[in-house]
């Protein structure tokens, strides 16, 4: 068991892993306290997970246009597989693929690297922090100041986007997949009458 002893407070504390429960001033809520870091950091993760979003569609469009698969399985296929790599992987393959401006690569991989410092080492580092008062206010800030690094990558990106690519609304973009669909089955029409000659109407392609 710990000891009793006091500070300079001259308030007694039990000494161990819990003694700065007895440093914590009794005028301040530590559930409130300690919420509104929680909240923060809920704000900040969900901003990183919106950036991640925004690259994987980006990147699963590009493949899906790459490799001529326009169906809506397709994506999906492409959103799975690019929705399970790392923000930082994301990064590096948009920068491939799209060869963006060089101030909006920096502001992508510094939110990554913040993003990542937020979900695998912010409480594990800080976790001294939350025994105060003082030092949740400095969590809080902290957590701002991330999510308005990751926000402002966002906002670089969507702009990027806009202005690169075209604005273009969810349907629109399948709208596009599906008239695609429709030219490759015509082309792919054309190309089995051009090679088999006026025998190519009569052939059926087997389903596997």
């Amino acid at each position: 068991m710990g000891t009793v002893k006091r500070d300079a407070t001259g308030v007694s504390a039990r000494s161990g892993p819990s003694e700065w429960l007895g440093r914590w001033p009794a005028n301040v809520d530590l559930v409130d306290a300690w919420a509104k870091v929680h909240t923060r950091f809920g704000f900040a993760a969900q901003s990183g997970n919106e950036l991640e979003t925004a690259l994987v569609m980006l990147i699963s469009q590009m493949e899906q246009a790459t490799h001529r698969r326009p169906s809506f399985d397709h994506l999906l296929e492409f959103l799975e597989k690019n929705g399970s790599l790392t923000l930082g992987r994301l990064v590096d393959i948009f920068e491939r693929y799209f060869r963006p401006p060089r101030e909006l690569l920096l502001d992508l991989r510094e939110a990554a690297k913040a993003r990542n410092y937020l979900i695998h080492h912010f409480y594990r580092s800080r976790a001294e922090l939350f025994h105060s008062p003082e030092g949740c206010r400095k969590l809080e800030n902290e957590l701002v100041s991330i999510q308005y690094d990751v926000d402002g990558a966002i906002e670089q990106l969507e702009y990027w986007r806009d202005h690169t690519l075209g604005a273009r609304s969810y349907d629109d973009i399948l709208d596009e997949i599906y008239a695609d669909v429709k030219k490759w089955r015509r082309e792919d029409a054309a190309m089995r009458k051009a090679m088999l000659g006026k025998r190519g109407k009569d052939v059926k392609v087997r389903r596997v």
